[in-house]
């Protein structure tokens, strides 16, 4: 099937928005995913129109001692409501 990673991304977008405010009461503005840089090259974020904002710098959230031990993730975000940048500019 032609595109299959960019549909099925699509569809647990919609579905993660839909059981987001039913379960919480309100509405997404992204979605967030990241993976490492070294195994994987986001080619189905890319085609799925999905915002590149950078790289993680590889210490993981529970690092307290400032070590870089973990391997360096590329963050893309999708917007999920037409008005996102306003929203947040509030």
């Amino acid at each position: 099937m032609a595109n299959l990673a960019s549909r099925v991304l699509g569809l647990s977008l919609r579905r993660l928005r839909a059981d987001w405010l039913a379960r919480h009461g309100h509405d997404l503005l992204l979605a967030e995913s990241f993976w490492e840089t070294p195994r994987f090259q986001g080619t189905c974020y890319r085609a799925a129109n999905w915002i590149h904002l950078g790289q993680t710098q590889g210490r993981g959230k529970l690092d307290i001692r400032h070590e870089y031990n973990q391997p360096v993730k590329n963050v893309f975000v999708k917007p999920l409501c037409p008005d996102w940048k306003a929203i947040l500019n509030r």
